[in-house]
């Protein structure tokens, strides 16, 4: 064989064995997911987000056959994380965990985040909702709202509240109630639910409103003192003799956290459907939802298409939230 002949075979072997990996590369992708799967939690560790993103990765991770990792990347009310999953590869394997705030309240603020939600960012589902409730440091001696209210309007400035973030729906819940009742507290933002719980029972800070699970292990001992539901019904199994907000005389607040998942806005509409079902399908596993109602959250499964629109028009209820609450921060 002449060295010409030998230089061409061997460059033909060598474009063959490319074309075979190539095809082999190809073919292990094919199958979604062939590896790993982020969810982007953009609130701190220990939070109920970060709880339930945590029980919902390691559930849908076995039913995809994958290792899903929680990455807790927080900052500027969840906007960052946010940000991080709008940036990334629409190939699925980054993905957001998050509550509502960066998604429906983030675009209503004079610092709006560079990213439009509707936009850069599609809707898989709606997971899981829970109840807030108001609660405060024992230190304060008060048990009602109005007796908050009272003891914050005759010291202004001395009293403090926390939330997991500037405008946060726990900081605007917060907001709101305090200008509907009188009230005068200073807003301290922090990064997620856990480390402003932290500080309240520290005393650092001395109220906080707070989805249900992070706070009612300490109302037995004596140290947190919860005065109200946020919300017209009262909680079962979790003291009901917790008051209402609206039996408080707020009755235009009503809020519930809810927690869902997204994608990056051009993810494949295949893989799409890959995550859709899987998700969608989590309620129906006893151990699953099981797991939720011992941690204090209502199950869902909301289709991505009715997300959307429930997305919007809690946009449209925070408008009106953020333009009464804005003189309380």
């Amino acid at each position: 064989m002449s060295d010409y002949t030998r230089r061409h075979f061997l460059q033909a072997s060598l474009a063959s064995a490319g074309a075979l990996a190539l095809g082999h590369s190809a073919l292990a992708n094919d199958k979604y997911p062939s590896k790993p799967i982020r969810f982007v939690m953009p609130f701190a560790a220990g939070g109920g987000s970060d709880v339930i993103a945590r029980v919902m990765a390691e559930h849908l991770g076995k039913k995809l056959g994958q290792t899903i990792v929680v990455e807790n990347i927080t900052g500027a009310g969840g906007t960052i994380g946010a940000k991080t999953v709008v940036s990334a590869q629409p190939d699925g394997y980054t993905l957001l965990f998050t509550p509502q705030s960066p998604i429906t309240i983030a675009g209503l603020l004079e610092q709006k985040p560079s990213y439009d939600p509707d936009r850069d960012l599609l809707p898989l589902a709606m997971v899981a909702t829970t109840p807030a409730i108001v609660v405060v440091n024992p230190s304060l001696k008060v048990k009602t709202l109005q007796e908050l209210a009272a003891l914050t309007r005759d010291n202004p400035g001395k009293y403090f509240y926390g939330s997991p973030g500037e405008a946060h729906e726990y900081q605007l819940t917060a907001a709101l109630l305090l200008k509907s009742l009188g009230g005068s507290m200073t807003h301290v933002p922090y990064r997620g639910v856990a480390p402003t719980v932290a500080d309240v029972l520290a005393g650092q800070v001395h109220m906080t409103v707070a989805p249900i699970q992070a706070v009612k292990g300490y109302f037995a001992d004596g140290r947190l003192v919860p005065l109200a539901v946020v919300g017209s019904e009262r909680l079962k199994g979790v003291g009901d003799n917790i008051p209402t907000t609206a039996e408080a005389g707020v009755k235009d607040v009503t809020v519930y956290g809810w927690f869902g998942l997204f994608a990056p806005s051009k993810l494949p509409k295949d893989i799409s459907a890959i995550l859709s079902k899987e998700i969608l399908a989590l309620p129906k596993d006893p151990a699953y939802a099981k797991r939720l109602e011992e941690l204090g959250f209502d199950s869902v499964a909301m289709p991505g298409e009715q997300f959307a629109s429930t997305i919007k028009e809690h946009r449209k209820q925070w408008q009106s939230v953020v333009q009464i609450s804005s003189g309380n921060k």
